[in-house]
């Protein structure tokens, strides 16, 4: 594996997490400088192409928890916390989700669309497949998940960019409604 497909795989992780540390470092500095460092942050994202924009959406998927989570009065360390767990969980999809799948009959209709949906959930399944065009499903690592018999169509990079920018946006909302009422009531 080459040096730039294994920053590419890591590179939404980092992403998630300099986003989080980034808001949170500058928690109390004004509003330009906080998001000169978290754009700081994003822009370590372009360089690698699709992969990018998939690290670029989960980034602002982890501020737009980490502002939802100060609009609700969650103080600054454990909302950095709770959104850096956000890319740990969205890339444990694919291996939290092994025994669900594992446990269901395979006639099951809607089985197709969870395991679907759990893979495009994840970063390292979305840029294996859809992005660097890499079968993983056949590989002896996972091949004991039972994924060799998975025939729905794969994970694309679009769609898991459009979840992600969904999500942000209704996160961000929230934060905008939690800071608007904060406001109203002082």
């Amino acid at each position: 594996m080459s040096v730039f497909r294994c920053a590419a795989y890591l590179m939404p992780l980092l992403a998630g997490f300099g986003a989080a540390w980034a808001l949170a470092s500058t928690e109390g500095r004004p509003a330009p400088r906080r998001l000169a460092i978290l754009g700081a942050v994003l822009l370590v994202c372009l360089p690698f192409g699709r992969a990018g924009l998939v690290a670029l959406s989960l980034a602002l998927l982890v501020a737009a928890a980490y502002l939802a989570a100060r609009a609700l009065r969650v103080p600054a360390g454990p909302a950095q916390v709770v959104a850096s767990l956000l890319p740990v969980a969205l890339y444990a999809t694919l291996f939290l989700f092994a025994p669900v799948y594992d446990s269901t009959p395979r006639t099951d209709a809607d089985m197709g669309r969870r395991l679907t949906l759990a893979l495009e959930l994840s970063p390292i399944s979305t840029l294996a497949v859809s992005v660097f065009d890499d079968n993983f499903y056949h590989r002896p690592t996972f091949y004991r998940l039972d994924f060799a018999a998975y025939k729905h169509a794969p994970p694309s990079w679009t769609g898991t960019v459009a979840m992600y920018l969904t999500a942000a946006a209704a996160l961000g909302a929230i934060a905008l409604g939690g800071f608007a009422l904060r406001k109203k009531a002082a």
